[in-house]
């Protein structure tokens, strides 16, 4: 069966040309173009989808609207935004539900590849309901005390970019959210942004503090308690094999981009544990008291692959 993709947009002008620039991938796929917001929300409710492109506007909330529909109907759904509004409000008022931010007019190549690796990423999985769970992730969660210390920084009349990179990069919610925004389509740069203080000169110290306010009500009441679960230890762990990682990439004579994509890889490398106790705390659970126990790493993943079927069984 093809794959359907959704189209929104008010302007027919737009949606028809749309048709013609991409009149190819209708031979791999089925393409639904939609110019009414209410009827394209009809769609979401009755029809399965693999992507929605949708226009978002900041004076019309159709759109933000319809991809909020996206994430609670079809939350495996590839959701792209596609704007003729460069304002950053705009894009930090999608962050979190939006997977990609595409500025007005767009390529038709562009496109194409933006969808396709999103699709090629989504077959990695082979159980669809993974898919579901993981679309309605919106952040990872941040510690307290980092909140705190940037609160703290961003007072400050004179705050440094620098600064505030060296408590962001504590954080591996933020930091991942940051260069997810930075490294949008919607800002169009010639080449991808890896560090974190890079990355605070281009979108500003107000873009910051409207990121890290945003992020900051995403998280209220998704916070982790769990006995045996600690964020403030995976984040410190994270961050010192980041910072080995990059050591070595300088030590074997690596370029410095290079050794800011280790650190990132670093930084991040356990998110898929802070993901798997925010939305599965009894499996976690179960598979920190067998490997407490002294069971076998492998076996203990194993056993909550098991689990984990068990409640998508409960689930879908």
């Amino acid at each position: 069966m093809s794959k359907k993709i959704l189209f929104v947009d008010e302007e027919k002008r737009v949606l028809e040309g749309l048709k013609r620039t991409l009149f190819p991938l209708r031979k791999e796929f089925i393409l639904v173009f939609e110019s009414d917001f209410s009827r394209a929300l009809t769609l979401l409710t009755k029809d399965n989808f693999e992507v929605v492109v949708t226009e978002v506007k900041p004076d019309l909330a159709d759109g933000l609207e319809l991809l909020k529909a996206a994430y609670k109907y079809q939350p495996q759904v590839l959701r792209i935004v596609l704007s003729g509004y460069l304002e950053t409000d705009l894009l930090l008022q999608t962050l979190g539900i939006a997977h990609q931010f595409l500025s007005k007019p767009v390529e038709a190549k562009k496109l194409k590849e933006v969808i396709q690796r999103g699709l090629s990423l989504r077959n990695l999985f082979e159980d669809k309901r993974i898919l579901q769970l993981l679309g309605k992730i919106t952040t990872l969660p941040t510690l307290p005390k980092i909140y705190q210390q940037l609160n703290q920084a961003l007072a400050k009349k004179n705050v440094s970019p620098q600064e505030l990179a060296e408590i962001i990069i504590q954080d591996m919610g933020l930091t991942t959210k940051i260069l997810q925004l930075v490294n949008s389509a919607f800002f169009s740069l010639a080449r991808k942004i890896t560090r974190i203080e890079e990355a605070i000169v281009f979108l500003g110290i107000n873009t910051i503090k409207s990121l890290v306010l945003g992020i900051s009500v995403l998280e209220e009441g998704n916070k982790i308690t769990l006995p045996n679960f600690s964020l403030e230890y995976l984040s410190g762990h994270s961050l010192k094999i980041a910072q080995t990682l990059k050591k070595l990439g300088i030590k074997e004579g690596l370029e410095p981009e290079r050794g800011d994509e280790l650190f990132l890889a670093g930084l991040i490398h356990d998110c898929g544990i802070v993901i798997l106790a925010q939305n599965f705390p009894s499996q976690y659970q179960e598979v920190a008291r067998l490997i407490a126990e002294g069971q076998e790493l492998e076996q203990a993943e194993k056993k909550f692959l098991t689990l984990l079927m068990q409640k998508l069984e409960l689930i879908f």
